[in-house]
């Protein structure tokens, strides 16, 4: 049994592919946990008898965290233990030399124009220039693909990194199932659940921000302490868009309130052009030229 390692790009399908790790009977995999274990050493026994009855081809990891260096800065939570994601690789190459590594990349504009989406719904109240100031101010390591792929193939080798675009998986759901269970060596399973993780309406966008708004105003009441604790569950609302069912009631009594995003500025496109240059050639990105800044 080899390890798995998934290399979320954020934006990227990792809620999807999560779901897909967790269903197929080759792969050991626990929701945020490390090679298919987070409970501790106890349930190790019962993971052992499966593997014996219908042995495992690889045990998983998937993170985020792995390509961004954390996500703190996403949640805004402190950077204080904000790690370059180089620092990742050399860690995970020495603890896991012989794991094969999972990349799912996403075009540039799709991608920015999503985690803005998702910071709205979970805890942005600045406007959209200061956003897209705060995703250019980390210098596009967010975006760099080629420093992103190009360290993980030189700490594992290119024939053990994986790397596949989200916009096939946006077309054909079923072709980049079947492409990565062929490059993985796994037993062909059909998964088609539909959409895992939908953009946020204008709407939803709308009263998120509200939301988001309102609770700010409430910290000089509740004080710091308290705050932190409703506005991280607040965050985990938003993330997981539980917030779904009172939008659509405020929705249908105020029907006008939406919330557009602005086009894009130009320099955040050319701040990342030419940082997919290490995927061009690639058979699955041929179609794909115009996300990643090729045309």
């Amino acid at each position: 049994m080899r390890h798995l390692v998934h290399i979320g790009c954020p934006k990227a399908a990792s809620q999807f592919l999560g779901q897909w790790f967790e269903r197929h009977p080759q792969l050991l995999y626990k929701n945020h946990g490390l090679a298919g274990f987070q409970e501790g050493i106890f349930p190790f026994a019962d993971k052992v008898a499966r593997h014996r009855k219908q042995p495992y081809a690889y045990a998983v990891t998937s993170w985020e965290g792995f390509s961004s260096g954390s996500l703190g800065w996403l949640l805004g939570r402190s950077n204080d233990w904000q790690l370059d994601p180089e620092i990742f690789c050399d860690f995970l190459a020495d603890f896991f030399p012989n794991a094969r590594i999972l990349i799912i990349t996403r075009g540039f504009a799709s991608r920015v124009i999503s985690t803005y989406k998702q910071l709205v719904k979970m805890r942005a109240v600045d406007d959209f220039d200061t956003i897209m100031g705060e995703l250019s101010g980390r210098d596009f390591i967010y975006f760099d693909y080629n420093k992103l792929i190009g360290m993980y193939e030189q700490a594992f080798g290119k024939e053990n990194v994986i790397v596949l675009p989200y916009e096939l998986l946006r077309d054909d759901n079923v072709r980049f199932l079947a492409i990565l269970q062929e490059k993985l060596g796994l037993d062909p399973v059909e998964y088609n659940p539909g959409v895992v993780n939908d953009a946020a309406s204008p709407s939803d966008l709308y009263w998120s921000l509200k939301l988001n708004k309102l609770l700010v105003r409430t910290k000089p009441v509740l004080g710091a302490t308290l705050f932190d604790k409703l506005n991280a569950k607040h965050i985990h609302n938003g993330f997981y868009n539980r917030y779904r069912p009172l939008f659509r009631v405020l929705s249908a009594i105020f029907p006008n309130r939406k919330l557009l995003v602005p086009p894009l500025p130009e320099s955040i496109l050319e701040g990342c052009r030419g940082r997919a240059d290490i995927l061009k050639g690639r058979e699955e990105y041929k179609n794909y030229g115009a996300e990643y800044l090729w045309e």
